[in-house]
């Protein structure tokens, strides 16, 4: 009798993380191409409080070219809750970005009892008939630029950093952010067809009612009002979505508030932790209707 063998191909892994500091765990999730080396030291500011992890999402980092076009958010979030298991780690705090704030809130969705709660910045939900609200105009000409004409990296790199950046932004701050990034880039190069790969798992996540389910959840949703690359209505929707949840507005700040904001978003993230922890009512922020 012949038997058919069934190959199963290995589940993709976080192996890049970060740990560091004492107490309370907050994972930080970071977005598209982004890894644990662009967070601007906002991970160190937090870890003086508390446990910080933060890692390279599938996709992401030395191990981007392993990412395939199968890949979903909630894949993302199953092989967080993997890095969790293995630093024995029951409960968290959730932060991301962007990308990471979908793997964020698919964590809250899927996996509530691991969390303790949810931070989101700029990230988007959207559906199938506002797909192209997901981004804005801005960054789809970026992108289909880039995959045209093959631009070369630095100059490409250039420009996707200034459409990140916030309204106050100096131009001698602008100058040693590009600095940085370029030089994560030199010692990490981002591989455009891992990029295309994530931002596909991104406009494929459409939570619709599912996303209720994170009210069981505190959530905050915050938004930077100078963002030019995801439109803020991406935010509102999210908060909306979710019954009990904050909405917050970052005047000024751009997509990436922890390049030119840091001590401002390490200060909005403290307090909000220190809320929840200890129960307390809302500060400041608008209370998004559910």
């Amino acid at each position: 009798m012949q038997k058919t063998l069934t190959l199963i191909k290995p589940k993709m892994a976080i192996t890049a993380y970060n740990d560091r500091g004492e107490g309370s765990v907050i994972v930080m999730l970071n977005g598209i191409t982004r890894t644990r080396k662009h967070w601007f030291g906002l991970d160190e500011a937090l870890a003086g409080q508390h446990r910080v992890v933060t890692c390279d999402l599938l996709g992401a980092g030395d191990r981007s070219d392993e990412a395939n076009w199968s890949l979903t958010i909630d894949a993302q979030a199953d092989a967080v809750i993997d890095l969790l298991d293995q630093l024995n780690i029951e409960k968290a705090h959730f932060c991301g970005v962007s990308l990471g704030g979908m793997v964020t809130l698919s964590l809250g969705m899927r996996y509530p009892e691991r969390c303790l709660s949810l931070f989101v910045i700029n990230s988007s939900i959207g559906s199938r008939k506002s797909l192209f609200s997901r981004l804005s105009k801005e960054t789809y000409r970026l992108i289909v630029k880039g995959m045209v004409t093959l631009q070369k990296k630095p100059a490409m790199l250039r420009q996707t950093s200034r459409l990140m950046l916030g309204s106050g932004c100096t131009a001698e701050l602008e100058a040693s952010i590009i600095a940085k990034l370029e030089e994560i880039e030199q010692s990490q190069p981002v591989r455009l067809a891992a990029s295309l790969k994530q931002l596909v798992a991104a406009l494929r996540f459409i939570p619709g009612q599912a996303l209720r389910a994170c009210a069981k959840v505190p959530t905050m949703v915050l938004y930077g009002t100078a963002d030019r690359f995801v439109p803020n209505l991406n935010s509102k929707m999210i908060a909306a979505s979710i019954p009990g949840s904050e909405l917050l507005a970052m005047e000024g700040a751009g997509h990436e508030p922890m390049q030119d904001r840091r001590e401002d978003l390490s200060m909005r993230l403290l307090h909000w932790l220190m809320r929840v922890e200890e129960n307390v009512a809302p500060l400041r922020g608008e209370r998004a209707s559910g």
